[in-house]
């Protein structure tokens, strides 16, 4: 994210900013999972809603500024893909060939602008938002995939450009509910003090960046966090 902060130009990456809060809402037809960082200058705001009988996720981007001292220059999100990505119109598809199978990205209002991180091998695709100096900017992004008979690039536009229109409709017979895994939860019911793990085995900077876990031990192998004390 680019900033600017009494003047002088910011750039600061979002896994570098702690996480203040983590919520996880469930609904009879939804599910919710917002994600909180916060430093001194900005607040930024994740959330992931998905629907019951709809394919497609819907990915919410939210950054404000800090005080008054603080104004937004633009965001740049980037998309990497395992296979080949494609652009039309206001949707990326990633194709995977070998599982024929495409992923899609929507751009819900505002389309950012995009260009290839190497444009021999498009792997990897920057897309930039402009927020001109404001205080605050929205991002909002439709996420879904679908499978490809032919791994044909004319008949997979196609099949974006039908999934930008209808990436909304639910199916006839959704019967399968929405099922969500609340660690947090689960700590708190079996009343859980202290996570341990291999280094090997987990990434400790998922755990040093939750809220909910403190570091009391690490070493080359081990690491130790003590839970911090869940109210449910």
């Amino acid at each position: 994210m680019f900033y600017r902060y009494e003047a002088n130009a910011k750039i600061v990456d979002a896994t570098t900013i702690p996480v203040r809060d983590i919520k996880v809402e469930k609904q009879p037809d939804s599910a919710y999972i917002t994600i909180i960082r916060q430093n001194n200058q900005l607040i930024l705001t994740r959330r992931i809603e998905i629907s019951k009988g709809v394919k497609f996720g819907v990915i919410s981007v939210t950054v404000e500024s800090v005080g008054t001292g603080t104004s937004l220059d633009h965001i740049r999100i980037m998309l990497r893909a395992k296979g080949k990505i494609l652009q039309f119109g206001r949707s990326v598809g990633i194709l995977d060939d070998t599982a024929k199978i495409c992923g899609q990205v929507i751009f819900e209002g505002r389309s950012p602008v995009t260009k290839f991180l190497m444009p021999e091998n498009p792997a990897c695709l920057e897309m930039f938002y402009s927020a001109e100096n404001a205080k605050k900017m929205e991002i909002k992004m439709i996420v879904g995939g679908f499978e490809v008979e032919k791994v044909d690039t004319k008949g997979i536009q196609i099949l974006l450009g039908n999934m930008t229109n209808l990436w909304f409709v639910k199916e006839e017979k959704a019967e399968r509910s929405i099922n969500v895994f609340d660690y947090r939860e689960i700590l708190r019911q079996k009343e859980i003090s202290f996570v341990a793990f291999k280094r090997r085995e987990y990434p400790v900077a998922k755990f040093l960046n939750d809220p909910i876990f403190n570091l009391v031990f690490i070493n080359d192998n081990v690491v130790i966090f003590k839970v911090r004390r869940i109210h449910g």
